[in-house]
């Protein structure tokens, strides 16, 4: 009993939210780079320099014109990595400890917004006693407490939280979630301080002293909510929604009560139209953040036309067409809806089809499920603005607090649009390459789990009665009920978490899970081969390499990295035959005919290796490779001073290239010439080459 009364205490709520967290993530800590997390953050020189944010323009001088992308329209997600890299380099501990902190806000954050959305809805009704009052009270805290208990300990979260490059998913969703209880909080504060319900001449006195100390805190709340708003649209650009939410939750919570308390005077049309005008200004900054994100794509000398299609041609980072993605959206969002309720077979990089046509029965069937949601969720919001009158006809507001038509259904019906609008960024009709991921899931999650657990706590209250009716109070035997299960789903999700998390703790583990979920993606086949040939492992590199070039045969990086393994395996026709099929999928590269060139050489072939040598230096004169192996090319035919001619082209274009001088010191030797032969290898010497050291050791012993 004392133990089922401690758990009613928000203390106590706040203490295990962040315990179940903690227990959960606890084996991340080590967990290493992976993923987009070398590319985007190991070798990402903007978070190595703060000279890009003392000066931005800098980043434009960048090759890579992703870092740059990424700096200008994610600035504040790029700049946590700047800090965590100048204080922990590149130890992957700082970057975790930072991510799970920013998922511990969050939920604490999904606590404090569903308990100040239970609490507006329970203050704007009169309970008729203590004991409704009590339970009403003790049921939001529940609601508000298992919502983040769900959300802390999801699995399907772990890609959000345990990838680090996907901060800019978590970052965005905090900034999101401070800005909209921020502002909920200066909405509540209003209300009660009367500014937003005084008669029209009253309103103007009251604006006028809206600095003053007693109005000062209030005044801050909306500040720092707009605040981070433009925070959340600095960080990814799913926080583009935000203003949305935010106007559907002043529809959702906030316009009955205005609405009847503008009412309440004489000149009810004109303070119902002022109470209007008075919202809309206070919403119009929020709604002008939603230019941040488009403007953040284009220099400041474009025109209207060239702004259009400036931000279509970026948004658009794939070659399905917009329609064959929105078909595909369908099932993927059914696919999400199924990993937040079933939470098996998790996977880094699905291998999903796309659908084109909207009669495909997966589409159309997925379209209808997702149809009948959302019109369940205004179902659920017509039913909470219209009630039933009597206490004893499906859920009646007299005799106490009803969650079925007072809390519930209206939360409900907010939690279910806040999924499909937090989701339409990147699941509607902006292809992207990647058709899903699961960390897309971290701020659409929120509504539907609080939507769940609402309805959990509404459908306890019909079993708390024998009639099928809500019952105005939740008797102690189905509450107990109620917190048990979802306390045992709580911790189921938590074991399941962890054990997810422990595939991240090595590479080569993380990416055979995904090639085992994902047999018929070429991507997937290639990093692990990269991962097993950068740890040695080079049959198995093979074996992924070849598997990816067989399911797409043009994907250039898998042959480029099976003619390396090759290579390292010394199986000299299996990486020319390669290299030829490279050459013919790339024609008029030096960079291919290159090796083509050097391997011919080590087959003992010069001949051939000189032709597709020169083929090379036709393409790029300066093509310091080409020359270099020109040159052996030529000295394995005895040809020396065409050798030398080559060495010092390859010198003339780099004085530094230790190799060039090592090769040119054993021509002059050939040519007993072993005063020039000395220089060059002590020169190789110099630079950094041992071999050069070596010989240059022994060179003045020689007669």
């Amino acid at each position: 009993m004392l133990q089922f009364y401690m758990l009613k205490k928000q203390s106590v709520h706040i203490l295990l939210i962040l315990i179940l967290g903690l227990l959960a993530y606890s084996n991340t800590f080590n967990a290493p780079f992976q993923f987009d997390d070398r590319g985007y953050i190991v070798d990402n020189p903007i978070i190595k320099d703060f000279k890009y944010f003392k000066n931005p323009s800098v980043s434009d001088r960048l090759h890579d014109s992703f870092y740059s992308y990424s700096f200008k329209n994610r600035f504040i997600s790029d700049f946590t990595f700047a800090l965590n890299y100048k204080i922990h380099g590149l130890n992957v501990t700082g970057y975790h400890v930072v991510n799970l902190a920013i998922h511990l806000i969050n939920a604490l954050l999904v606590y404090w917004l569903a308990l100040m959305t239970l609490k507006l809805q329970v203050a704007s009704y009169k309970l008729q006693d203590s004991l409704s009052t009590v339970n009403c009270q003790q049921s939001t805290n529940l609601i508000a407490f298992f919502s983040a208990l769900l959300f802390v300990s999801h699995p399907v979260q772990t890609e959000a939280v345990t990838y680090i490059y996907q901060r800019f998913t978590s970052l965005a969703a905090l900034f999101y979630l401070l800005s909209l209880g921020l502002y909920v909080k200066w909405k509540v504060r209003s209300q009660e301080s009367g500014v937003m319900s005084q008669k029209p001449e009253k309103i103007q006195i009251q604006e006028s002293k809206i600095l003053t100390p007693n109005s000062l805190p209030r005044t801050l709340f909306y500040l720092l909510s707009l605040a981070f708003a433009v925070l959340a649209m600095k960080t990814k650009e799913i926080a583009v929604t935000l203003p949305i939410i935010i106007v559907l939750y002043e529809i959702f919570f906030f316009s009955k009560s205005q609405i009847q308390q503008s009412t309440v005077n004489s000149q009810q049309s004109t303070s119902r139209l002022t109470s209007y005008v008075s919202r809309f200004l206070y919403l119009l900054p929020f709604l002008l953040t939603l230019l941040i994100i488009p403007l953040s794509y284009l220099s400041a000398n474009k025109s209207g036309a060239d702004l259009l299609h400036a931000v279509d041609k970026t948004a658009r980072t794939s070659a399905i067409p917009r329609m064959d993605y929105l078909f595909t959206q369908f099932s993927v969002i059914v696919t999400y809806l199924r990993l937040l309720f079933v939470p098996v077979n998790q996977n880094l990089d699905y291998d999903y089809p796309i659908y084109n046509s909207f009669l495909n029965p997966t589409v159309f069937l997925s379209f209808l499920l997702l149809f009948g949601i959302f019109c369940l969720g205004v179902y659920h919001f017509y039913y909470s603005k219209n009630p039933p009158s009597s206490p004893f006809d499906k859920g009646g507001i007299k005799g106490g607090c009803s969650l079925f038509t007072v809390h519930c259904s209206r939360l409900m019906a907010f939690g279910i649009f806040w999924f499909f609008i937090t989701l339409s960024v990147e699941s509607t009709v902006i292809p992207l390459e990647d058709v899903i991921f699961e960390h897309r899931l971290y701020l659409p999650s929120i509504g539907l789990i609080i939507a769940f657990v609402s309805f959990v706590f509404c459908f306890v209250f019909h079993l708390s009665t024998f009639n099928l009716h809500p019952s105005s109070f939740l008797s102690h035997h189905a509450s107990r009920l109620t917190v048990f299960l979802l306390a045992a789903v709580v911790i189921v999700f938590s074991i399941a978490s962890y054990q997810r998390n422990a595939l991240w703790q090595n590479e080569i583990t993380l990416w055979e899970d995904i090639v085992k979920k994902s047999p018929g993606k070429a991507r997937v086949h290639s990093n692990l081969g990269t991962l097993y040939l950068a740890n040695g492992i080079t049959d198995k590199a093979v074996s992924e390499f070849q598997q990816a070039v067989s399911i797409n045969p043009d994907y250039i990086e898998a042959r480029k990295n099976l003619i390396t393994a090759y290579l390292n395996k010394e199986a000299l026709d299996d990486a020319l035959r390669e290299l030829i099929a490279l050459s013919n999928l790339l024609p008029g590269n030096a960079d291919i005919l290159t090796p083509i060139g050097g391997i011919y050489i080590k087959k003992g072939e010069p001949d051939k290796a000189i032709e597709y040598l020169n083929q090379a230096l036709l393409l790029n004169p300066q093509h310091i490779n080409a020359l270099t192996n020109l040159g052996l090319a030529y000295a394995s035919k005895g040809w020396n001073d065409l050798a030398v001619s080559a060495f010092d082209k390859a010198i003339g274009i780099n004085p530094d290239f230790a190799f060039a001088y090592y090769n040119r010191g054993l021509i002059y030797a050939k040519k007993l010439d072993y005063s020039k032969a000395n220089v060059n290898f002590k020169l190789a010497c110099l630079l950094g080459y041992e071999d050069g050291c070596i010989v240059s050791r022994t060179a003045p012993d020689r007669k």
